[in-house]
C-alpha cells in the first residue's frame, strides 16, 4: 500500500522487485521522461503524482537531500520504478473488478475497498508502462487526474460501500467472522439476533445480510421472512451460516429462496470470496442508471 499526495493505491506484491530510497541525485530527466540510475542499471522511472495530475509530493526546503521513496516493479518484461509520496506497508485485500464506472481509466487492474469504505485502486504495472511511454505530458496527466477525481467522486455519490449485516447470538463468532470480514477489507455492523438485526436494517441499508439460525426472540428463518416482506430488503441477498447442516434445515432455507446455505466451520478463502461477489453486485444494483 503506497501514499500519492492524498491518495493510497494498491500495489501487487508479486510485481514488486525491490523497495528502495534513493538519493534525488540518482534521477536524470530524458525528454519528458525521468530515469533512476541503480548502480550499472538505468530504468525508466513514472512519478505517480504527476501521471494522475494529483497533488506533488514536494519535499519541504529543508528536506531536498532526504532520499524518496521508490518501487522497482516487474513490468512487461522489464524493470520500471515507480516514485510514491510514502510505503504504507503490506495489507491482504480482497481485489474486485473495477466495473463501468472505471473501465478504460488510468493503469490500474481491479480495487479494493479499505475498513472505513474508502475505494483503493490497484495500480497494474503494464498499464503503468504504457501510460508512462515517453513521460507524462501535463495535459494528459490533469486530464487523467480529472477524470480520476470524476469517477471517484461519482462512484462514491452514486454508490456508497455498504456494510454487510452479521446475525449470530454467539459472541464468539460474531468476533471471529467480523475480523475475517473485516480484514478482507469489509464494513461489519453484528447483531445478536433477528430482532436485533430488525432493528439495524431500519437505521440502514446493507450489501448482504449473514444470519444464523437457531437464535432468541427471532431466529433466523422468521428473520428472513421478514426481509424478504420488506420492499427495502426484499433483494438483499442472504447467506446462512450454521451448524444445522441437515435435509430438514436445508429444504426450508431453499424454500425461502435462500442459494447460499454454508456449515459452519466456514472455508474462511471461499466465504470471502462469495460475499465480494454478493456486496458487489449489491452495489451494482443500487447504483442509479
Amino acid at each position: 500500500m503506497v501514499r500519492v499526495g492524498s491518495e493510497t493505491f494498491a500495489v501487487p506484491l508479486a510485481a514488486v522487485r525491490k523497495v528502495l530510497r534513493v538519493g534525488r541525485d540518482a534521477i536524470e530527466s530524458v525528454g519528458p521522461g525521468q530515469r533512476l540510475r541503480l548502480d550499472d542499471l538505468t530504468v525508466d522511472l513514472i512519478r505517480l503524482d504527476r501521471l494522475f495530475g494529483l497533488t506533488p509530493d514536494e519535499p519541504a526546503p529543508d528536506e531536498i537531500a532526504e532520499p524518496i521513496p521508490v518501487i522497482l516493479l516487474r513490468a512487461a518484461g522489464r524493470p520500471l520504478a515507480v516514485s510514491v509520496g510514502a510505503l504504507l506497508g503490506k495489507a491482504e485485500i480482497v481485489i474486485k473488478a473495477l466495473g463501468p464506472f472505471l473501465d478504460g481509466v488510468g493503469p490500474f487492474g481491479g480495487a479494493t475497498i479499505s475498513a472505513e469504505g474508502r475505494v483503493i485502486l490497484v495500480l497494474d504495472p503494464g498499464r503503468l508502462v504504457v501510460a508512462g511511454r515517453g513521460g507524462a505530458p501535463a495535459a494528459a496527466a490533469a486530464t487523467l487526474g480529472r477524470a480520476l477525481a470524476e469517477r471517484l467522486r461519482g462512484s462514491s455519490e452514486a454508490a456508497p460501500v455498504r456494510p454487510i449485516l452479521l446475525v449470530d447470538d454467539s459472541v464468539s463468532v460474531r468476533k471471529y467472522v467480523g475480523h475475517l470480514l473485516e480484514s478482507a477489507g469489509f464494513r461489519v455492523v453484528t447483531a445478536g439476533d433477528g430482532a436485533e438485526a430488525l432493528e439495524r436494517v431500519e437505521e440502514t441499508a446493507f450489501a448482504a445480510v449473514i444470519t444464523d439460525l437457531e437464535m432468541p426472540r427471532i431466529n433466523g428463518f422468521e428473520l428472513i421472512r421478514a426481509l424478504r416482506r420488506r420492499p427495502a430488503t426484499q433483494d438483499v441477498p442472504v447467506v446462512v451460516l450454521t451448524t444445522r447442516a441437515g435435509a430438514k434445515h436445508l429444504a426450508l432455507a431453499r424454500w425461502l429462496g435462500i442459494e447460499h446455505y454454508l456449515p459452519k466451520p466456514v472455508d474462511e478463502e471461499a466465504f470471502v470470496q462469495l460475499m465480494a461477489g454478493l456486496a458487489g453486485s449489491a452495489t451494482d444494483q443500487a447504483r442509479p442508471r
